[in-house]
């Protein structure tokens, strides 16, 4: 679970992971609820997004996904690979988007913690999206953290999702203070 507090805006996202004992098929949710605060218009977005993966190979996965946001809904077919050694993880998901408009979407994830003192670690993780419908350039998207990890409380600053190669400068409304918690 994690939080982001921003200047105009709060950011929920809860993940779960599951892996269905005895078999190589893994569950993985992400909820993510983001409200705005502006001048006292409130307005939100969501997104119910749950992958099914079939490892064919030790860090290799073919992926189902069904995703719902405030647009509808969205179907998707993959392939994840998935790196994960000592305190560092990559994983890169490129997936077919087969609702009504279909486009390749590619997501990379980059986490790393480096232990400080006693039980606490340096945190960072970085994740960038991409999309494209071969008709265009496409949408490359980022999203940062970087802080302090306590045993398996997480605080910093981040940011949230924000168009990547945007000729707009970094806003403080771009930046905030996240915490989160593993259980």
């Amino acid at each position: 679970m994690e939080s982001t507090f921003m200047d105009d805006r709060v950011k929920y996202q809860y993940t779960f992971f599951k892996v269905i004992e005895t078999s190589n098929l893994s569950f993985f949710n992400l909820t993510s609820i983001r409200t705005d605060y502006n001048f006292g218009r409130i307005s939100e977005s969501y997104l119910i997004d749950n992958f099914l993966f079939y490892e064919i190979k030790r860090g290799v996965s073919l992926a189902t996904e069904i995703a719902w946001n405030q647009q509808g809904l969205i179907v998707a077919f993959g392939a994840r690979y998935s790196y994960n050694k000592n305190n560092f993880r990559f994983d890169i998901f490129p997936s077919y988007k087969i609702s009504d408009r279909k486009y390749l979407f590619t997501r990379m994830l980059l986490e790393y913690q480096t232990p400080l003192v006693g039980q606490v670690a340096l945190y960072f993780r970085g994740q960038i999206n991409y999309s494209t419908d071969f008709s265009s350039i496409g949408n490359l998207s980022n999203l940062y953290r970087l802080g302090l990890q306590y045993k398996n409380i997480r605080f910093g600053i981040g940011t949230p999702w924000f168009k990547a190669l945007s000729t707009a400068s970094l806003k403080k409304e771009l930046v905030g203070i996240f915490v989160g918690v593993s259980i």
